[in-house]
């Protein structure tokens, strides 16, 4: 795993140290480069099995470009982060809120510039070393730990989750006692993760009703309206009158896409209209649609329909 952690990790302007014994007596230290930024990367790595990291970065300096994955890892953890241009696509964060990100199906590619400080607590697992843990003979658990992970692409609030990552963050065990203490507790927090999926499925096969579709409806009504500002999980859950997580399916199973995708789309389309149909520079469109950076709206863009802003609009007025 060191291929995939490290060269990001160089690319942030972290060095190896070993002069913080202070936050676990296990593991390797990184700390920011003092011309780039301040702070520290912690790292427990079992070699083509899991990865364990804490982090509190702060960066002084635009940093280059990067693109993290795809990679056949799985992820869940929490983080908090200020400086980041496109909050939503972080979901709503606060201490308690989850966020799992599944390598293997998506790319994740951003700029990081001056005044970024985030601070997080991970686990990523290998997909060989998940599918060891479960059962080999069933490899639906397999595919239905990686949608449970992915029911947290956006954040979410599961206290037994949320409890089991901090006490995996607060216990310092011995370089002798790591491996052991931190796989049992993986096995819990996958076991915890799967039944978390078996009652959203549950909840999911509940029948919609007319009620909740006229709700729905309202939170599409308010997304139309409002996409070009900031728009968080918490405000919809409001207006629906629904819990985050019950939001969130139900939409799902409504509009087959999430509420972030469904809030890209619009976006995207609106910033497509522009594109064609005025004489706007790329940098006032991101910013006509909700993107205060040029450089993310670009990458996002880019994404989406495989040309950047400035190419669509050429090859389309052509």
């Amino acid at each position: 795993m060191e291929q995939y952690y490290l060269p990001y990790l160089s690319d942030l302007g972290l060095e190896s140290s070993s002069h913080l014994s202070r936050i676990k007596p296990c593991g390797r230290y990184f700390k920011m480069n003092p011309a780039v930024g301040s702070g520290f990367y912690w790292l427990f790595l079992e070699e083509n099995r899991f990865g364990i990291a804490i982090s509190d970065l702060k960066i002084n300096c635009d940093r280059p470009k990067m693109e993290f994955g795809p990679a056949p890892f799985l992820y869940l953890g929490q983080f908090k982060c200020t400086g980041y241009d496109d909050q939503w696509e972080l979901g709503d964060i606060t201490d308690k809120s989850i966020f799992g990100y599944v390598g293997s199906n998506s790319s994740f590619k951003t700029t990081i510039r001056a005044g970024f400080h985030f601070c997080s607590f991970g686990i990523t697992l290998t997909e060989s070393f998940a599918a060891e843990i479960l059962d080999r003979n069933r490899p639906e658990r397999f595919d239905q730990l990686k949608t449970a992970i992915d029911r947290f692409s956006t954040g979410g609030h599961v206290s037994e989750i949320s409890e089991t990552l901090q006490q995996i963050k607060r216990f310092r065990p011995s370089p002798e006692i790591a491996r052991l203490y931190y796989e049992g507790k993986i096995l819990e927090l996958i076991s915890l993760i799967l039944q978390y999926d078996e009652n959203c499925r549950r909840h999911a096969e509940l029948r919609i009703t007319k009620s909740d579709l006229e709700r729905l409806e309202e939170v599409s009504v308010y997304l139309e309206n409002r996409f070009t500002g900031p728009i968080s999980l918490n405000e919809l859950s409001r207006l629906a009158c629904m819990s985050k997580s019950k939001l969130s399916d139900l939409f799902k199973q409504v509009h087959k896409s999430t509420i972030t995708d469904y809030l890209r789309s619009l976006r995207l389309q609106k910033a497509k209209d522009l594109l064609l149909d005025s004489d706007l520079n790329i940098a006032t469109i991101a910013d006509e649609v909700g993107y205060n950076a040029h450089s993310n709206f670009s990458l996002i863009f880019r994404q989406a329909t495989g040309f950047t802003p400035y190419e669509y609009r050429r090859r389309k007025l052509q």
